[in-house]
This record gives structure tokens, sequence and C-alpha cells, in this order.
């Protein structure tokens, strides 16, 4: 074990460095001395976002956003002037505007330099923090992405070209071409998640990977044994995994089939439910011919609608551009609707849905929406921080979906819940020593990640005789939860009044 201090002097050492060069016919090199490291070295990766800006709090003063990484931002005055910028000494606050995400922070100065001002972080809660991070990740694996040897692996599908495409964390895309180099399917783990395309048969489908063994990860294909995959697409598959193609420089024949695949799901998830399981049986009833039997649902929207044909004769047809009109029936409710034939098949006949009035689209509106909104939830990672006074063994769990949908809850031995925040649109539902109460929420945002309230933006709505409950409890039945959290909160909700959307049928 060598004791020696730094100043110590070892001729043996330097010996052996002068014979090195002199074998290697090299000069030697003149040592620099050491000096300080270089001031501001940046220590974090920095993503571009020039669709982002910053707003300079108490100046009115927004500035562009350049670069943006988990330390700190790049600002840039479209004018050149950052005289609106304080001075390096003094911090300050400011709002990032990143698309839907609007995040508080406070902000120091660190460089200067032709127009831009360079500033890090001095003040980022922890919430913040986290959606800062959920932002920054997918981009970043996105530009990691990388096109790499796959004669390494087996190719399951011969007659095709198979490529191999990774990137940090495990990220991988393969995709299958056909001999004239058209696309044909691809996979794509990122986050824990798989995406599959099949291009031919036109079907995505998203899935959650499960553990595998250890010291396999990160080569090679995932096993798809050991990917339980969704009967609905998750929204937030989807939403990550289309943030890493976006940053990535994939070829067009790589990216943009998936790309605009999970576009098009994204797009009909905020209005497309697809029937079955927990719902109660949806109908259509036909008044074309009589004793034309009630044709089950299969999907629903505002705009569309697909049906089985179980029980018609095989010579019906469905021309394109028919109209069957008749009655769109769930339990002890309907509307008149008629169904515009687009498409047919031997199983389904899917078209353009048509209602009678403003209000029927309401009810069908109030009918979908705890559906949507319940099947988006996707688990997350908690807060990291531990809420004061927890109960021993108490469990925290968070699932996030969209349009502000959130469910937070702190659940004790017994399925007891401790602390629990349900929230969707603008309205919240906070439970909390023992007392439920609501909240609108007509401005701002709440962030899942918090176990505190931003209570300078809500205003207390009575929760007791509030139709937001019913909502509540339709979202509880709908999403994927474990047991222990939706019995949890389903026990300090009041009883559900009539479910919204569903009124008499006349």
């Amino acid at each position: 074990m060598d004791f020696s201090g730094p100043g110590d002097y070892h001729p043996e050492e330097t010996m052996f460095s002068e014979l090195i060069r002199w074998m290697t016919g090299k000069a030697a090199v003149a040592e620099t001395p050491a000096g300080p490291p270089p001031a501001n070295r940046r220590r974090f990766p920095r993503l571009g976002c020039p669709e982002g800006s910053v707003q300079v709090e108490g100046t009115g003063k927004t500035f562009r956003l350049v670069d943006l990484g988990s330390g700190g931002v790049r600002l840039r005055a479209d004018d050149g002037a950052d005289g609106d910028v304080p001075a390096s000494d003094r911090p300050f606050r400011a709002r990032l505007l990143l698309g839907a995400i609007h995040l508080e922070a406070g902000l120091r100065v660190s460089h200067r330099a032709a127009g831009d001002v360079g500033c890090a972080f001095a003040d980022l809660q922890p919430g913040c923090a986290r959606i800062l991070g959920d932002f920054l990740k997918p981009r970043l694996l996105g530009r990691s992405l990388q096109e790499i040897d796959a004669s390494l692996l087996k190719n399951p599908d011969p007659a095709m070209r198979m490529r191999w495409f990774q990137g940090d964390e495990e990220t991988q895309l393969f995709l299958w071409q056909e001999p004239t180099g058209a696309p044909r399917k691809e996979e794509f783990a990122f986050l824990g998640y798989t995406i599959l395309l099949d291009l031919v048969k036109g079907v995505l489908q998203t899935g959650a990977q499960r553990d595998t063994s250890p010291g396999k990860a990160g080569f090679g294909r995932s096993d798809q044994s050991a990917v339980a995959f969704f009967a609905t697409p998750s929204y937030r598959a989807l939403r990550l995994g289309g943030s890493i193609l976006e940053s990535s420089t994939l070829p067009p024949e790589a990216g943009d089939p998936l790309g605009d695949a999970i576009s098009r799901e994204m797009h009909c998830l905020f209005r497309r439910v697809v029937l079955g399981g927990k719902d109660s049986p949806v109908t259509f009833v036909w008044e074309g011919e009589p004793g034309t039997p009630a044709l089950p649902v299969v999907t629903l929207c505002v705009l569309g609608i697909s049906l089985l044909r179980t029980g018609l004769p095989a010579a019906t047809a469905f021309p394109e551009g028919r109209l069957l009109s008749g009655r769109l029936v769930w339990a002890g409710g309907g509307i008149p609707a008629a169904c515009k034939v687009v498409h047919a098949d031997d199983q389904v006949v899917g078209g353009g849905l048509q209602l009678g009035s403003p209000q029927d689209r309401e009810t069908l509106a109030a009918f979908l929406a705890p559906r949507i909104l319940g099947r988006s939830l996707d688990e997350v990672p908690p807060p990291t921080e531990i809420r004061p006074f927890s109960p021993p063994g108490s469990r925290a769990w968070l699932f996030v979906g969209v349009h502000n949908t959130h469910l937070l809850a702190l659940v004790a031995p017994g399925q007891r819940l401790v602390y629990g925040r349900l929230c969707f649109m603008d309205r919240v539902l906070v439970y909390d020593r023992n007392t439920l109460t609501g909240y609108a929420c007509p401005r701002g945002i709440v962030f899942p990640s918090d176990w505190e309230l931003p209570l300078g933006i809500l205003d207390a709505v009575p929760p007791a005789d509030d139709p937001a409950i019913g909502i509540c409890h339709q979202i509880l039945e709908q999403a994927r939860l474990p047991e222990e959290v939706r019995s949890a909160w389903t026990a300090v909700l009041p009883p559900a009044g009539p479910p919204a959307g569903q009124p008499q049928v006349t």
C-alpha cells in the first residue's frame, strides 16, 4: 500500500516514463500545471427546446428557451437585450412554459454570452423536478437511439430483413422489412413498456414488461411471454413512446410508421372507448327491419361506432354510405342515434355516429368521460418523500392519466385510506384526516407527485352533493387498480347517485 503524499518524488517512475518515450520515439510533453476547473462547467445534458419560453417574474419579459436540462436553462432575448435578467448574484423567480407544462422555479445566472443567458436552478421543488425529469427523459432517450449490427441476433422471420436500433436505459427498436424495403412490423421497448406494430394487419398493441432474468436485460429482443399486454392501449406508453420517437434521428422507414400509428391511437384514446369487461352491455337497436336483434357495440365515441353482426343473416348487405337508424342503449339509459356505414366485413360494421340533438351528445359524453379517464390511468412511481405521521406499513400509490387525471393514495394495512387525492379535468377530491373535501381548479395544475395542495389556485366545493362523486366511482371502477387501492377509496366516498349519461328510456 502506498502511503506517499502528493509531493513525494518517485525516481523509478520517472526513469520508466523516459524509457517508454525513448522506445516509441516520442518527445517529452511539457506538463501543464493543474489549475482550477473551468467556471460554470456543464454537468447535465441539455436538450434543445425552441418551442419553450421562460417568463421572468416581476419584469413582464418573456425569453425564448434555447435549451433545457435537469440543472438549468439557456435563454435568449429575440431583441438581443438581456438586461431584464437579474445580475448573477441575485436569484429570481421564473415560469417555464413547455407546451402544456408550466413550472415555477428559482433561477440564478451562471454565464452570459452573445445574447444568451445561462441559468442554473436555484430553487426547484421536488414535484417540479420530477415533472421536469419526466419531460426530459424520453427526449434524451430518443437522441441516444442508434442503429447497430443485428447479425448477432436470431431473426424469427428470415424471409425479412431485421434491423436493430439501441439507446440508453435498454431502449430498443426492431424493424422488419420486406426484400423491397417496405416496413412490415416493429417492436419498440422502453422504460418498462413494449409497443408492437403489425403494419400488415394494422394492429398496434401496448404492454408492460415484467421482470426478466438478471444479466440478460439490455441485449437482444425481450421475451414476449414476459410482456403483459393491455386490453386498452396505455396512454402513458403511447405518450412516452411518441416523445422518444419525435426526438430521435431514426431513418423514416423506422420512425415514421410507428410514430404515425402512435399518433392515431392517442387521438382515438381521447374519444373512443372499447366496450366490454366491466361495462354493462351497450347495444344498438336497429330499426331497419322488424325482428332485427340488438347489435352489440364494440367501440364507441362521440363521432363513431362499430357493431358486431351477431344474429344477422349472412346475406345482410351494408354498402358504404348506408344509414342505420335506431337507438343506442345501455343499462337504464339510451339516446336516438344513427350509424352511417363506412366499412363492413363478416363480423363488424363500423361508421360515423349521428346524434339527434346537442343534449344527446352531452348524454353520450357523460357516459364516455369516466371510462376514458379511468382507463387512461397508469401506475407511476409515487412521491419519494414520506408523508408525515404515516402509520407503520403504509404504502403510497400514484396513477396518472389524460386530462390532468391522477389518483394518489396512501393506504395503511387493512385497506384503510390515510390520504387520497383524485383529480380529473378541473375537479379535485381530497381525503385527509378522515375528511373528504372537494375543490375546483379552474387555473393552474395540481402536480401528481406533491402531497401538499396548491391552495392558492383552488376553490372549495362541498363534496356531499357534487356530481363529481358519481364520476369518481366510475373512474375507480374502470381503472386498472390494485384491489386494496380501489377498496380503500370506495370506502371513503359517499354513495353515488344515478350514473352520468343514463337517462330513463322513453
